[in-house]
């Protein structure tokens, strides 16, 4: 054979090894007891039903547990309870020693089944040993004494008695166990180690063990192969094929892992991923897994958390949301998750004297060996090919072992010497060719030491309480490195880590630093957490570091979770993931084969996938919380983790990530009505323990709060749920209540209201099983229907008189009105007419008044006109005059000798002439007294006018002839016209109109 293949086959056998012969599966369990309010913690038979409710019968009661508290129902007091069903419609039936009984929920009790048939009805008051259902058509089959019964129900839960069948054994003496197989057939064991096969014809047996009490059949199961899984009274397991009839045996052999751990098998169980599950009696629960044909042992432990609760198991169940259930003869139920992806090497192989809850610092050395801290107790490496455990104490008398038995540190060099930090002793190294430690370096650097890594080739730094040392590889000390100030937090190195550009980063309890290689040494830059700047770092107690692949930082903070440092941007943030981390104190950060990241926090192991989804593995996984040390990865990938459980490590390709998606269920409304003084009772309970609710729960108008409480089906870690609600008729969306079981209301409006509740496991997947709970809360008498319609009718008919009533009183007050405004409208009519008569009469005078005036104003108007055509008339006289002594000026110059008496007359008719002028003046007083306005508006509308145009205007206003005008003016008429032409001219009068209209309508205050 090649070398290279002979050492792939020797790597895979001893890998094969380790995982089959060394390991045991991780297994948390979670126990219900007489704590958790069980009759009794002795359980015969455990069951969960469709709905979520855990089922348990013990010989003083059935018990209904719905993660709050415990139903207890009795039924015939001689009776005693053996095995528990669930039909294919959802019916609990209870197998005991007086008959069967079968649950009603109606009458919430269980009522024992009967018959017409005189041969079944006699058979149903025997001791029953097993019933199962056929077909998944309410078909059933029981066994009793050496007879297998057959019977059908129907919908009202009565027996067809036309289905009834009895085959009677009379070569058996008493049957024990029954199965369905394949092909409608039918196992039956007795307590002679006999198997029978029906197939509803006849009644074969196939298989005897030997003759002896061991060999009495306890339990039968039938796998997916159609194998017969058999449990003896003592003879140990069987394993049959009814096809080529091939048997095997499996007996306990101490220190076996091929063999059963207890040759008493109580119970059997195939499950759903086709594993053997077998309850002994002692040995606890077995596992037979066919993959590795190997079997695993689960026992109570009181050294462990969360064991099985006892090693005798009457029972084993598949129960809901991927979980199992063992009912134990002393310590009630055990619940545990059905996942073998976690594997353990236990602290008793590895040599851990006694429990520590500090975590173990882990070392996977070039030689494939682990190396891993004991706690308190030094120092352990497991071989997992030979198995070999070496351990490494501090013991006082030897200087030559291992100084100081608190590891904190491991590293691995390149000349493999695996470096050892300790708590007290310093420094120690340990040469793996030599198998010896270095005494040179014993108890070097004796503060404490945190932090030990490789930097550059042959080049190591140690991180102690004290700064950093560097050594060479001669393990000479060639550098001190004060980080910050000595005794300082400051200089008490964490972590060391080394980045891909050859960095040296050190993170300490003050900050974060890295050392950056140059040609003179290194040059040195700090980080520091400051509140006010959102770019730094969240805290400056660093504790891991590990980097990316895209070169950014991951820094792990004491309390502060992960900060993310960019390179690019020289600055830090919070990782961002899409759920939370549900540590703060990241000790550890990994990353795995396939680039997912690995966080070791103060709760567990979480995991963080390339698109930023979290899940959190804690205890319930089989994953301790991380008080010291982190995970390491091995070189196949495997992630190891070591503490006071032990070695626990799992293929992460291998990991079941999915949970239960439970069922949720209501369990009691508490109401708190209000007081009421013939009734002292405030508090009522009412049961519900569905998931769904079709009958609503009323409420009557006296409940002034109310409470809903409520469950799921995952009993096994029920405080790993989360809850959300909604109430509808008044909020439509879905409220969070983190893991809170119970709702309050108060003040409810009456109506109907649908509160429905749905929970988010472990991981944040919420579960599509939504319970519904329909609510009615009831009106008051003052609330109903009927008595508001009462009232309507009532306050209508009221508001009907009252508007009648109000009618009358109006109408009644309005005649009163009427009379009594008939008789004021006469009196004000008197009044007024007294009023009228004095106001007419006032205006009568008025009027005579106004008259008097108007004539007075006409006589004066008139006296006017005849002054100005006496004026006017003067004027002409003195036309005349002048005419007159012109003529005799004329006749005077034709006279041959001047007459003086002539002149003197002519003198004097001068004289009167100019008294004449004066007449103009005169003229123009007067007529400005009748029209006041009108010479000076003229003057104004047409400055050019001269006196005479002034005058023949006045004498066109005063409807004066063109002959009077000629006479006045002492001119002919012709010249009269020329004159009344040129005036027309002046004032710009259109064509079409006249001289005197224009006069006339221009003295009116048109123009």
């Amino acid at each position: 054979m090649p070398y290279h293949n002979f050492l792939s086959f020797i790597l895979f056998f001893c890998i094969t090894f380790w995982s089959v012969q060394s390991q045991e599966y991780v297994l948390k369990f979670q126990n219900i007891t007489t704590k958790e309010g069980l009759s009794d913690n002795r359980i015969n038979d455990v069951l969960q039903d469709s709905n979520g409710l855990l089922w348990a019968i013990n010989n003083l009661s059935i018990d209904r547990y719905n993660g709050k508290e415990t139903k207890k129902y009795y039924i015939d007091s001689d009776a005693i309870a053996n095995h528990l069903l669930e039909d294919s419609h959802g019916n609990i039936w209870v197998i005991t020693t007086k008959g069967l009984f079968i649950y009603k929920e109606d009458k919430n009790e269980f009522i024992k089944l009967k018959s017409d048939n005189p041969t079944l009805n006699k058979l149903l008051d025997e001791h029953i040993i097993q019933l199962i259902e056929v077909d998944h058509n309410r078909s059933f089959w029981f066994i009793c004494n050496s007879v297998l019964a057959h019977f059908k129900i129907n919908n009202d839960l009565h027996i067809d008695e036309a289905s009834v069948k009895v085959v009677i054994n009379e070569n058996s003496p008493r049957y024990t166990a029954l199965v369905e197989g394949k092909n409608q057939s039918l196992w039956v064991s007795n307590n002679l180690g006999q198997v029978f096969k029906y197939d509803y014809e006849s009644l074969e047996k196939v298989l005897e063990l030997s003759h002896t009490s061991e060999s009495s059949i306890n339990a039968i199961s039938v796998d997916n192969n159609n194998l017969l899984w058999i449990g003896t009274n003592g003879n140990g397991l069987f394993r049959f094929d009814p096809t080529d009839k091939k048997l095997i045996h499996f007996l306990h052999e101490k220190d076996s892992n091929e063999s059963i751990n207890n040759n008493i098998v109580l119970s059997l169980l195939n499950d759903s991923n086709d594993n053997i599950w077998i309850g002994t009696d002692g040995g606890g629960l077995n596992l037979f897994q066919k993959k590795s044909q190997s079997f695993y042992f689960f026992q109570q432990s009181f050294n462990k958390d969360y064991s099985i609760s006892d090693n005798s198991v009457l029972s084993v169940r598949q129960g809901l949301d991927n979980t199992l259930l063992a009912a134990t003869v002393h310590g009630g139920i055990s619940i545990f998750k059905n996942r073998l992806d976690i594997k353990r090497i236990s602290a008793d192989k590895l040599d851990f004297n006694y429990k520590d809850e500090q975590s173990s610092s882990i070392l996977e050395d070039g030689d494939h060996n682990i190396w891993l801290s004991a706690g308190r107790e030094g120092l352990r490496t497991y071989n997992p090919v030979t198995h070999r455990v070496t351990t490494f104490i501090d013991d006082p008398n030897n200087p030559t072992d291992l100084s100081g038995s608190i590891i904190l540190a491991l590293q691995e060099d390149q000349h493999h010497r695996i470096w050892i930090g300790t708590l007290r002793g310093g420094l120690n190294i340990y040469d793996t060719k030599t198998k010896r430690f270095l005494q040179d370096f014993k108890g070097r650097a004796t503060r404490r030491i945190y932090a030990i890594s490789e930097a550059e080739t042959d080049y190591m730094w140690v991180g102690s309480s004290n700064g950093i040392c560097v050594y060479d590889s001669d393990l000479n000390i060639i550098d001190h490195i004060n980080v910050a100030a000595p005794l300082s937090l400051g200089n008490n190195v964490k972590v060391l880590y080394k980045d891909i550009k050859g960095d040296m980063w050190v993170g300490t309890e003050m900050g974060l630093h890295c050392y950056q290689k140059t040609t003179t040494g290194y040059e040195k830059k700090s980080y520091y957490s400051d509140p006010k700047d959102s770019t730094s770092l969240s805290s400056n107690h660093i504790i891991s570091i590990t980097e990316t692949d895209d070169l950014s930082l991951m820094v792990g903070t004491y309390g502060k979770g992960v900060d993310l440092y960019s390179r690019t941007t020289n600055s830090f943030q919070k990782l961002k993931t899409k759920n939370r981390i549900e540590g703060s104190i990241i000790r550890g950060i990994l990353k795995d084969h396939h680039q997912n990241i690995w966080f070791s926090t103060n709760t567990g192991l979480s995991k963080m996938d390339s698109k930023g989804n979290v899940i959190n593995l804690t205890i319930n996984e089989g994953v301790q919380a991380f008080k010291g040390g982190a995970a390491a990865l091995s070189h196949d990938g495997t992630i190891l983790m070591a503490g006071s459980q032990g070695l626990t490590y799992f293929n992460p390709e291998e990991l079941i990530l999915n949970s239960a998606l439970p069922k949720v269920f209501f369990t009691t409304v508490n109401l708190v009505n209000k007081q009421k003084e013939s009734d002292d009772s405030l508090n009522l309970t009412i049961p519900l323990n569905r998931a769904v609710i079709d009958t609503p729960v009323q409420l009557s108008s006296n409940t002034a709060s109310f409470t809903v409480n409520f469950s799921s089906s995952y009993f096994y870690a029920p405080e790993d749920l989360k809850y959300a609600y909604k109430l509808e008729g008044i909020n439509d969306t879905w409220q969070m209540i983190d893991n809170t079981q119970n709702l309050t209301f108060s003040s409810l409006k009456p109506g109907d209201y649908i509160l429905k509740v749905k929970v988010a496991n472990e991981f944040e997947e919420w579960s599509p099983n939504i319970a519904s709970l329909k609510l009615t809360v009831n009106p008051s008498f003052w609330q109903k229907k009927t008595t508001k319609l009462i009232l309507v009718l009532f306050v209508i008919g009221l508001l009907v008189f009252l508007y009648k009533w109000r009618i009358a009183t109006v109408k009644e007050q309005k005649e009163k009105l009427q009379h009594l405004l008939k008789i004021k409208t006469e009196e004000v009519k008197k009044q007024q007419d007294e009023v009228y008569q004095g106001r007419i009469a006032v205006l009568n005078a008025e009027k005579a008044n106004q008259k008097l005036n108007q004539k007075k104003l006409r006589d004066e108007l008139k006296f006017k006109i005849d002054e100005l055509t006496n004026h006017t008339l003067r004027t002409v006289h003195k036309n005349n005059l002048l005419t007159d002594i012109r003529d005799k000026l004329n006749l005077e110059i034709k006279q041959p000798k001047t007459d003086k008496q002539h002149l003197k007359n002519i003198i004097s008719l001068i004289n009167d002439s100019f008294s004449l002028d004066k007449d103009w003046k005169s003229f123009y007083s007067i007529f400005n007294q009748v029209h006041p306005t009108f010479i000076e508006d003229l003057k104004s509308y047409c400055p050019k006018l001269s006196e005479r145009d002034m005058q023949l205007c006045a004498l066109i206003k005063l409807n004066f002839s063109s002959q009077h005008m000629a006479t006045l003016f002492g001119i002919s008429l012709s010249s009269v016209k020329v004159a009344r032409h040129r005036l027309r001219k002046k004032l710009n009068i259109e064509e079409g109109s006249t001289l005197k209209g224009f006069i006339s309508e221009f003295s009116s205050g048109e123009n």
